[in-house]
Formats: C-alpha cells, structure tokens, sequence
C-alpha cells in the first residue's frame, strides 16, 4: 500500500508539473479517443502517464526541426552535392548535343563512347547526390545512404567496365582505389564523426517525436 500511495503521489506531482508546464508554453494538452473523451479518463495515473509522454514528444515535434543544426561538414556536402548533380545533368546534356570534348580519366574519347560508357554512371551519380542535396536540406536520415550508395557503384561499374574491356584495366583500378578511399573518409563523416551522429540522433528523435502526434 505504501508503494502505491508513493505511485499516485508522485503521478500527482508529474500531473501538476504538466500542467503548469503547458500553460508556460502555451501548449493545449493532448487529447485522445472518441467525441473528445480520452481513452484514460477514467484512470488518472494512466492518463498522465500518457500526458508526459505526448507533451515530451509534442515539444520535440513542434520545436525539434527548427532547434536542429546542421554540422559544418554536412552543411558543405549539400552544397557540394546539390552542385554536382545539376553540373553532371548539364554535362551529359553538352555532350549529348555535341558540345565540349569529352575524356574519362584524362584520356580524350569520341562522344558516342562517352555517352554509352560514362554517361550511365555520371547519370545515377547525379541522381544520387541531388536526393543527398534534398535529403541534407530536409533534414532526413535517409540522405547518408544515398551517398554512400555512390562509391559501391563506382566501384561495380569501373571494374565492371574493365573485366568487359570497355575501359582499360588501369582506369579501372584507379576508379576501386578512388572510390575506395573518398567512400572510407565518407562513411567516418557521416556514421562515425561526433557532429553528424548527434546530428541524426536529433533527426530521428523529431521524426519519432512527429509519427507520434499522426
């Protein structure tokens, strides 16, 4: 009996610290159910149980994005991206309607071989950096494998390209030891660096914050 008394009591003071703690911030408290009633009207613990969780949560969801920060590194990755992409479509297209010369890793090549052996890979890169630009910009999770998905496809495709001998087996090695490497240092930026993990903790916890509130 004695624990359940100190149960209530301290229910009853998380209770009152709601209350006060949603008019300070002008929050109307969340309701759940049917016709407005809630689910847990008839037990108070349970309700303010809920109460808590939902008023922790509608705060992460309504502050959460705007309190969020982007690191510096990522901040430049976006840019960074968000340029590539748009340059890598406009080149593709110069070279599609003749303009420019094009080469793959400094050795110059007529345009048809560039469209049919390089094109493909600049496409779905561009495509990949633009939702890593978006991704970056909204403030999604989803955005760091999209950019990670880069350097595996750099890598299938250069030694791929190379096992057929549409490109010589030199550009091929030198396409594994590059994407190799940037992909290394990328994947310590975006999973392993201190910025970005608190970074992408917050994202999750808003996000958590909002599917709660739907």
């Amino acid at each position: 009996m004695s624990g359940y008394r100190c149960s209530c009591g301290a229910m009853d003071w998380l209770r009152r610290l709601l209350s006060r703690s949603y008019e300070h911030h002008s929050i109307p408290p969340p309701t759940a159910g049917i016709h407005g009633r809630s689910f847990f009207s008839g037990n108070p613990t349970a309700c303010s149980g809920v109460r808590a969780l939902q008023f922790a949560q509608d705060r992460l969801a309504t502050g959460g994005w705007r309190s969020i920060r982007r690191p510096l590194p990522l901040t430049i990755l976006m840019w960074f991206s968000g340029i590539y992409a748009v340059g890598a479509v406009l080149g593709i297209v110069a070279v599609a309607i003749g303009l420019g010369s094009p080469s793959m890793g400094g050795m110059q090549v007529t345009p048809e071989e560039w469209l049919e052996v390089a094109a493909p890979v600049v496409g779905v890169t561009a495509v990949l950096m633009g939702l890593t630009s978006i991704g970056l910009r909204r403030h999604r999770p989803w955005a760091r494998w999209c950019f990670m998905l880069i350097w595996p496809l750099i890598i299938c495709a250069g030694v791929g390209m190379a096992w057929t001998g549409a490109i010589p087996w030199w550009l091929g090695r030198q396409a594994l030891i590059d994407a190799t490497a940037v992909g290394a240092f990328a994947a310590w930026l975006l999973f392993w660096h201190r910025g970005s993990l608190l970074y992408f903790y917050r994202i999750r916890q808003a996000a958590g914050g909002r599917s709660f509130r739907r």
